[in-house]
């Protein structure tokens, strides 16, 4: 009888270690980027009337890193269409994408940002992501792949 209730709690405590470090994804934990969205992103026809923000994207396994669109190129200055606003520049966060949105750890999970994938409707048509800042489109066109995820 000893045995078995030692075999028990043994038993027991092995359960209370594997469900204590199984408690799920938390926000700080964020997730992964899929791998149609891994690579380096540029501005679409950036040179197209010289009105826009300019920037780069770099998606790898986990991370984003945003460069570039800090000021308007044209006339207007609108702070609510310029894209990536509230993200640090040129610096590796923490991110994800989830449900047609892309979060991003800048010093906290920021709202998820609505994209949209094209891959082109043929084999030599640019993949494009899309999206929507203060109104505004932006779009950025694959200008490299990512590889696998480093172990």
């Amino acid at each position: 009888m000893k045995r078995n209730g030692a075999a028990r709690s043994a038993l027991l405590l092995v359960f209370a270690l594997v469900f204590a470090g199984c408690e799920g994804d938390s926000p700080d934990d964020g997730g992964f980027f899929e791998a149609k969205l891994r690579g380096t992103w540029e501005t679409h026809d950036p040179d197209e009337l010289r009105e826009g923000y300019n920037g780069k994207v770099v998606i790898n396994w986990d991370t984003i890193t945003i460069t570039g669109y800090t000021g308007y190129i044209g006339w207007a200055t609108d702070e609510s269409t310029r894209p990536f606003k509230d993200i640090t520049k040129g610096v590796s966060r923490k991110g994800y994408a989830e449900d047609g949105k892309i979060y991003i750890n800048d010093f906290g999970w920021k709202e998820g940002i609505p994209y949209e994938y094209d891959a082109g409707a043929y084999p030599d048509c640019p993949k494009l992501l899309r999206f929507t800042f203060g109104g505004r489109p932006e779009t950025l066109r694959k200008t490299g792949e990512q590889g696998p995820p480093l172990s």
